[in-house]
């Protein structure tokens, strides 16, 4: 039997050839019940003598249908499925009777449709199944306007028919059967007469002690955070060399290092008392055009042969979440994005900018629930407990202009590609600047490196990701928080929120500590303690992910904690704060600081003008010796035409009325 790809499914020159092809199922309609046994008796053809009496014709005593009857079975493979899966039982008889009635020794359809009678006495079941090629790539060929996959083939979805009750419960399988024209509309269909489902390496994983003894190379050399940072700096630029290519501090050890943090998260996590909704890493990077972003993370997953990786553009919401399909006679399909279709696997979306502000709101309820449900025409509930990795360049999302992250003054804000509530739902945000690289780096052989590493190679890389995503992690005793790890999770999580907490980039928030316990988890898988089924935790790992995260946030790429101290500044007002700002502004020459502020008790903006009315005081005068030294407080801010006040002034207002 031939083996081809999906998109060939549709060449003429397949059209009734027996064709095997791997594929995802990604929509499943309602089963159908399709007559595939009759029973067809026929009581004969009368005709008239010369005597005018009735007899009947003598052809008709040489047909098998004619007395008795017959039973005619359907094989799997009879093109008459194609006419007859969608058909009613009245529709079915009387197609069955046309095509029998050709066969008859007379092949007088409209006389022996009049005898011929047929009984159902079997049924085959046929389950309408939306189909994908098993890919790890799916791009957008601006050439030929259309997604096509690592092989440069079309990747698009057909309609199949799979005959019998068969287990569709696997990720993949290999289809054995004949492409076909459905008769109502003339698109290639596939028909499926024979199922086997397809495992993958995960799926075929053993953790034998060859392997054992080779991920023990993973281990750190002792059980201190610098030890587990070596160990990590190692992994990342072993990687760099062997797999990616794509060198330069920022890329391998917070781009790349993320990814493999990503690689490295469970599909569920048992903390404080109770499995979180999400377990598995959420991960955006976003940087400068040509920066080697996109093509490190391909280069991994094309190396490891373990995660897809899926351009935002091409895919959309539909291609990402579900989609509802149209299969015949009304009836819809609901069809299953890459997102659900990879849970427990990885999923990296780039051009993620592409993404409309309604998309990303949509695929954050999803991402946060570790389930997708569709609540429409149809209904239907999925599992989507991914590892996902989007990869973004720049983008205003009030004016859709494109931008560089050198427009921005802390660079953290070019993350902001979405809404607020979407942007806090991802664990860790890295930045990629023009200039994070040297020319040198960039134009580094890979000859010049890949043999200074020993380990780990693909291979060690390979087998660490099945060991990762094999473990049983539905299982709460396979977590295992070493010397009060989960309360050094807590004390981490309270720093990270004094240090980074920002009400315009709100990703360490209330729910830090859930983000601190995911990184956590994802380290001790990346760089173990042991090597065996569970998750061992230390108060070490959980440290290292602070440090981690202050190198990420304070790499002046990102610029996150300068961006975090500014808003501090102009939002939170401390006792000790209080007191210095009372001071400073009563210490305003003629007392006009305290006049100058109550201007904003019931204005948010205030003219320019009307201050220096206020005040009595010349424009010039207002603007070069009192309104700096409320502006260096972090009391108002600039605006057009005047100034705004600022929540740290609420604040101050509100303690003064209520002293007052």
């Amino acid at each position: 039997m031939e083996h081809v790809h999906l998109s060939e499914l549709e060449y003429a020159s397949n059209a009734g050839k027996k064709l095997e092809v791997n594929v995802i199922i990604t929509g499943k309609g309602e089963a159908l019940q399709v007559p595939s046994a009759f029973y067809c008796q026929c009581t004969g053809y009368e005709i008239s003598t010369l005597n005018g009496q009735k007899q009947i014709y003598d052809g008709c005593k040489g047909c098998p249908f004619y007395g008795q009857g017959k039973t005619q079975t359907l094989q799997t493979d009879d093109p008459l499925y194609y006419k007859i899966i969608h058909q009613t039982n009245e529709q079915v008889a009387a197609t069955i009777k046309r095509h029998l009635a050709a066969s008859t020794p007379i092949g007088i359809y409209d006389e022996c449709r009049k005898s011929l009678r047929i009984e159902f006495i079997d049924i085959v079941l046929v389950r309408p199944v939306q189909i994908a090629p098993k890919v790890s790539k799916i791009a957008y060929d601006n050439d030929m306007s259309k997604a096509v996959d690592e092989s440069g083939r079309e990747y698009k979805e057909l309609l199949a028919y799979v005959v019998g009750d068969c287990d569709l419960s696997m990720p993949s399988y290999t289809f054995h059967g004949m492409p076909f024209s459905r008769p109502a509309t003339q698109e290639v269909a596939f028909w499926v007469n024979n199922v086997t489902a397809d495992h993958d390496l995960v799926d075929n994983f053993c953790l034998t002690e060859t392997i054992k003894s080779e991920l023990e190379h993973f281990l750190p050399t002792e059980p201190t955070v610098k030890s587990i940072d070596d160990k990590f700096n190692a992994i990342t630029k072993a990687v760099t060399c062997k797999m990616t290519n794509i060198y330069g501090k920022n890329h391998e050890r917070h781009a790349l290092g993320a990814a493999l943090l990503t690689y490295a998260s469970p599909k569920e996590l048992y903390f404080d008392e109770q499995f979180l909704p999400r377990a598995s890493l959420n991960i955006l990077i976003v940087g400068d055009t040509g920066q080697g972003k996109s093509k490190m993370i391909d280069n991994l997953i094309s190396s490891l042969g373990l995660g897809i990786m899926v351009n935002g553009g091409a895919a959309g919401r539909t291609g990402m979440l579900y989609n509802l399909d149209a299969v015949q006679n009304k009836s819809r399909m609901l069809r299953w994005g890459v997102m659900p279709l990879n849970t427990g696997r990885l999923v990296v979306v780039d051009e993620a900018q592409r993404f409309s502000i309604e998309e990303w709101a949509e695929m954050t309820r999803a991402r946060s629930e570790g389930k997708i449900e569709v609540h429409r025409s149809k209904h239907g509930e999925h599992e989507m407990k991914t590892r996902l990795l989007f990869i973004a360049n720049p983008k205003d999302n009030r004016t859709g202009q494109y931008r560089q992250v050198g427009d921005y003054v802390f660079r953290i804000e070019a993350a902001k590609i979405m809404n607020d509530q979407d942007l806090r739902r991802f664990d860790v945000v890295v930045i990629i600047a023009t200039g994070d690289a040297s020319v040198d780096e960039v134009n580094r052989l890979r000859a010049d490196n890949v043999d200074r590493y020993d380990f780990p190679t693909v291979e060690n890389m390979r087998n660490w990701v099945c060991w990762v995503w094999s473990k049983k992690y539905h299982q709460r005793d396979i977590f295992v928080y070493h010397n009060k790890a989960e309360e050094k999770i807590v004390e981490v999580s309270q720093r990270l929120i004094s240090k980074y907490r920002a009400d315009g980039i709100p990703l360490l928030i209330e729910d830090t500590k859930e983000k601190v316990a995911r990184l956590s988890a994802a380290i001790s898988n990346l760089v173990p303690t042991t090597i065996d089924d569970k998750v061992h935790i230390t108060p070490q790992h959980v440290e290292w992910v602070e440090m981690w995260l202050n190198s990420n946030y304070s790499h002046p790429s990102s610029a996150f904690d300068k961006y975090a101290a500014k808003q501090r500044a102009t939002t939170t007002l401390s006792e000790t704060e209080y007191d210095t700002v009372l001071n400073e502004v009563n210490g305003l020459k003629d007392g006009c600081g305290m006049v100058l502020i109550s201007q904003f008790d019931d204005n948010e903006v205030v003219a320019t003008q009307s201050l220096a009315e206020c005040t009595g005081l010349k424009i010039s005068t207002l603007q070069n010796n009192y309104l700096p030294v409320l502006r260096n407080l972090g009391l108002i801010r600039s605006r057009k035409g005047g100034y705004a006040r600022t929540p740290k002034l609420v604040k101050f207002l509100r303690q003064q009325n209520t002293m007052n």
